[in-house]
């Protein structure tokens, strides 16, 4: 089987293509993929898991959690980072109960997670 060969510049040309298809479906269907992915991350206990789970929890309203948003850049996927990115600036209400809803059923294994450190 012959393989197909592709240029640095034809891979950076689909990955944003990929990524701005990503950034134009509605919210409302990239906030679950995304949470389920950073759920995966978190146990997968990687290197950001962590940092994955601090944001996780630090989204959720009334939250003591705080996350390092500099850190989480350096750290997260460049789909994740927007996705949450766009919830913070976007911050209404219907967006955040869904958050709240996909994320409080974790919240218990999320702490649990982090008091292991």
């Amino acid at each position: 089987m012959k393989q197909e060969t592709i240029t640095w510049e034809e891979l950076q040309a689909k990955e944003e293509a990929r990524f701005k298809k990503w950034g134009e479906t509605p919210m409302k269907e990239r906030l679950p993929i995304t949470i389920n992915k950073m759920l995966y991350i978190v146990r997968g206990d990687t290197g950001g898991s962590v940092v994955y789970a601090d944001m996780l929890l630090s989204m959720l309203p009334n939250s003591s959690h705080k996350v390092n948003m500099n850190y989480w850049c350096y750290k997260s996927d460049r789909d994740d980072y927007q996705t949450m990115s766009e919830l913070m600036d976007n911050f209404n209400t219907d967006l955040i109960f869904e958050y709240e809803k996909l994320v409080l059923p974790y919240r218990e294994e999320l702490l649990d997670y982090l008091s292991q450190d």
